[in-house]
């Protein structure tokens, strides 16, 4: 691994693997930021020599470029930024693990990338950790007299109006694709090779779907007008039955009827920026960590952890 640099030049090595380093120069830096989408990065030439370097020695250096240039676009959402940073230091030499920074204390988090040694914009996130109320979260999570009652359908029928706009996985495996009605006959299956119980099962039911949302925000408050992704993955640890369940919503993740326009993201952002105390983020991520325990007449739901982050963040670059 080497690192290169002068008053006017970066060089990063990035670790390819076996097939040994690959280095991000400042050029392509300057060519990340210059680019119009995530696919074409920098110049005809550079994007064509990304298309073919897998037919010689593969290298990570197409998926380096990709992933940086998350960080810089002003569009990508904040839980795309985030995973992008994570693969990028993943795919950094040892020498470099240093410069990938994740700064965690009660008040939030913070990700920075440092190049102000080789004269180059890095990049900072930073999240906020608002608090949960969790003993009403647990409280609502466990009402006997909701599901089937005042109009309100089985916890069962709501998952399955839920099942094809969320991501649902068993022990890490996504269900296949299908029809709702296919695709909670796979979700029973899987339960079932699991060893979920019928109460078990109903509990599960019942977290699984968008209510456990409305829980989550009446027990901490943020607004984010954006789109959202959502995921449940049902797992056995230790022997305890465990719902993960994890909500993202950014302004630049597409509402349901289609991608906004730049005038629609400029009115939310200014929302989202004006001054004052106000409920308006840029993005947010609700997670929960579920225990299901088994139990007469009905299983309970213990909350084992739960994490609202928010951000206001808007210009990554630093």
């Amino acid at each position: 691994m080497n690192e290169h640099g002068g008053k006017n030049s970066m060089t990063i090595d990035i670790s390819g693997g076996r097939f040994g380093p690959v280095s991000l120069g400042a050029q392509d830096v300057q060519s990340v930021r210059q680019a119009t989408s995530r696919d074409s990065i920098g110049s005809v030439f550079s994007r064509t020599w990304d298309k073919i370097a897998d037919w010689f020695c593969s290298t990570n250096r197409t998926e380096a470029k990709k992933c940086l240039y998350d960080l810089y676009s002003e569009a990508t959402p904040h839980g795309q930024k985030i995973e992008s940073f994570q693969a990028l230091k993943e795919m950094a030499g040892a020498n470099y693990q240093s410069r990938f920074q994740i700064e965690e204390n009660e008040e939030g988090v913070r990700y920075t990338l440092d190049l102000s040694e080789e004269q180059c914009p890095g990049f900072s996130l930073s999240l906020q950790k608002l608090p949960v109320n969790r003993e009403r979260l647990e409280r609502e999570l466990n009402r006997s007299d909701y599901w089937g009652r005042n109009g309100v359908g089985s916890a069962r029928d709501q998952v399955k109006a839920d099942i094809c706009r969320a991501s649902f996985s068993v022990s890490g495996i996504s269900l296949p694709d299908g029809t709702p009605d296919e695709r909670m006959r796979h979700f029973d299956e899987a339960l079932g090779a699991l060893g979920v119980t019928a109460r078990q099962r109903e509990a599960v039911m019942e977290v699984c779907n968008q209510s456990v949302q409305g829980n989550f925000l009446q027990a901490s408050t943020a607004i984010v007008p954006g789109g959202q992704s959502v995921r449940y993955d049902v797992r056995m640890e230790g022997g305890e039955l465990r719902v993960q369940a994890i909500c993202i919503k950014d302004i630049d993740m597409n509402e349901s009827d289609g991608q906004n326009d730049l005038d629609q993201r400029q009115g939310k952002l200014d929302m989202i920026l004006m001054e004052g105390e106000h409920a308006f983020y840029k993005s947010q991520e609700m997670r929960l960590d579920l225990r299901i325990v088994d139990g007469e007449p009905r299983a309970m739901i213990d909350i084992v952890g739960a994490q609202h982050l928010v951000s206001r963040d808007n210009d990554t670059v630093q």
